[in-house]
């Protein structure tokens, strides 16, 4: 899997800076506005905008979604969950 550097921006949550993303379907994938991304450091959705800077993605947001990327989204933070808990996925 192959990481993309993005612009340095700090979870709106958690406060830790993001500067990487990787997209576990298309590892060549790039990020663009609206592409979706889960906190390393406290596993919430994020969002990306126009300048790759990331924002907070509001359960309203992850509710009007289609239940197909409801389920990709919601997979990958259980993946990082079980990756900070030492659990290694087969990708």
């Amino acid at each position: 899997m192959k990481s993309e550097r993005i612009k340095p921006s700090a979870c709106p949550h958690c406060g830790k800076v993001l500067d990487c993303a990787s997209c576990l379907d298309e590892p060549e994938a790039k990020p663009k506005k609206g592409d979706l991304s889960v906190c390393v450091g406290c596993n919430s959705i994020l969002a990306f905008e126009d300048d790759l800077s990331l924002r907070s993605f509001s359960h309203d947001e992850l509710n009007s979604l289609p239940d197909e990327h409801k389920r990709v989204i919601l997979r990958t933070r259980q993946m990082a969950l079980d990756m900070k808990s030492g659990f290694s996925w087969k990708i």
